[in-house]
């Protein structure tokens, strides 16, 4: 596969390889994933795969409405309404 690079310059032979990364959702908490990561073969630098990008925001997002008790189907636009509504820091206490 292959992929730019914005450290090398130009198109570069690149692998996939799992990274733990956290993410903060909604500046409210950190939530640890395992993630796919694109890495370029001639430098090492991550490389963005906007497909990886998309997996990991599902995976993040998903967890997150879990954690809080919500619907799978809820999206991240109703979470946001609902907590500007309700004025919550976070949308459920446990």
């Amino acid at each position: 596969m292959e992929e730019v690079c914005v450290r090398c310059n130009k198109k570069v032979t690149v692998h996939t390889i799992q990274k733990f990364e956290t993410s903060d959702v909604l500046g409210d908490e950190l939530i640890g994933t395992t993630n796919q990561v694109l890495i370029c073969d001639e430098c090492g630098n991550e490389i963005a795969y906007e497909p990886y990008d998309r997996q990991t925001l599902q995976k993040v997002y998903d967890i997150y409405k879990l954690l809080h008790g919500l619907p799978v189907t809820t999206t991240m636009q109703e979470v946001k309404e609902l907590k500007s509504k309700n004025k919550l820091t976070k949308v459920y206490e446990r």
